[in-house]
This record gives structure tokens, C-alpha cells and sequence, in this order.
């Protein structure tokens, strides 16, 4: 998936934004320590994508809570947008 993202990018152009997500609905931690696994899996992808071919200046990587339950691993997630 980050090489087919990544040849997208490389071609049409625009900002790749990588955005790690957890959980602070009921059963979370919702504390610094979740969010920063968040972090570290949104850079992650965020080098991978960079060691793909795209320019840093086009990658920016961060993380956010959306309220989703805290023992369903479908949530704890990072995401790729591409923006104008």
C-alpha cells in the first residue's frame, strides 16, 4: 500500500497527511502515552512513505483521539490523505 501511495503522490502530486488515531472512548487511557504511540505510528508510515520516493516537504505526520471504543484495534489506526 505505501509504494501504490506513495507512485500517486510521486505522479499527480499534492500533501500527503498521515494522522495516527486512538481511542480515548470508555476503556481507554486517553493519556500522553496512547497518543504518543499515535505519533510514532503515523511517523512511521510517514518515513515509509518518504523512503518511497516522496519529498519530505510533502509528507506531514501528526496524531488525534476520535472517541471510538478502546479494546477495538480497528481504531487504533493511521490514515493517508492527500491534499491539494
Amino acid at each position: 500500500m505505501i509504494r501504490e501511495i506513495a507512485a500517486y503522490q510521486v505522479q499527480y502530486g499534492g500533501r500527503l497527511r498521515v494522522v495516527g488515531f486512538i481511542s480515548t472512548g470508555e476503556g481507554s487511557y486517553g493519556d500522553v502515552r496512547t497518543l504518543k504511540l499515535a505519533a510514532q505510528r503515523a511517523d512511521a508510515v510517514a518515513n515509509a512513505l518518504k523512503q518511497a520516493r516522496v519529498a519530505a516537504d510533502r509528507v506531514t505526520a501528526s496524531a488525534t483521539s476520535d472517541g471510538a471504543p478502546a479494546n477495538d484495534a480497528r481504531f487504533q489506526r493511521v490514515e493517508v490523505f492527500l491534499d491539494d
